[in-house]
């Protein structure tokens, strides 16, 4: 579970566990999992948005954006990096190898590759075509999860589409 810390907006990861699960004896038990460094000078902003993913590895990748632009990244549910006044951020997503983030100045998404682990930066961002949109990032995490649809054919004015062994 990730909170918000009250004073200067940094996620903070925990653990919630219980030994007795009966609802009159239930007792939650939090367990912060990693220690949060405090920062100065962004605590009047909230966050906004927050996207936390884990590796096939296990290792925990996060970022948020605070209502002002200003963002984070999280490596291994530590914060290891925020922007600058210059790379005000506005929207994000990720897949399974990047997050992606559009910085308020520029018209496309830019990119941090997540194969660089605690190097993520925004020193290391990679400028993406002008194509890419959080509708086809979202998209691309589905892709190999969800099939619609197998196949289709027109037929004069009638489309005919394949579920799997239906024809619709």
């Amino acid at each position: 579970m990730v909170f918000e810390t009250y004073r200067d907006h940094i996620l903070d990861f925990n653990k919630i566990s219980a030994q007795n699960f009966e609802p009159r004896n239930f007792v939650p038990e939090v367990k912060q999992l990693r220690n949060v460094v405090p920062r100065k000078g962004y605590e009047k902003y909230k966050v906004k948005e927050i996207q936390v993913m884990y590796s096939q590895e296990g290792t925990c990748f996060a970022m948020s954006i605070l209502k002002d632009g200003y963002a984070d990244f999280y490596w291994n549910m530590v914060r290891i990096c925020s922007n600058g006044a210059r790379n005000l951020v506005t929207d994000m997503a990720f897949n399974e190898t990047h997050f992606f983030f559009h910085r308020k100045e520029e018209a496309f998404y830019s990119s941090v590759s997540l194969a660089s682990k605690a190097r993520i930066s925004f020193d290391n961002v990679e400028e993406q075509s002008t194509d890419i949109t959080k509708k086809v990032v979202d998209f691309s995490n589905i892709k190999n999860h969800l099939n619609i649809f197998s196949d289709f054919v027109f037929m004069k004015n009638t489309c005919y589409v394949c579920h799997g062994n239906i024809l619709s």
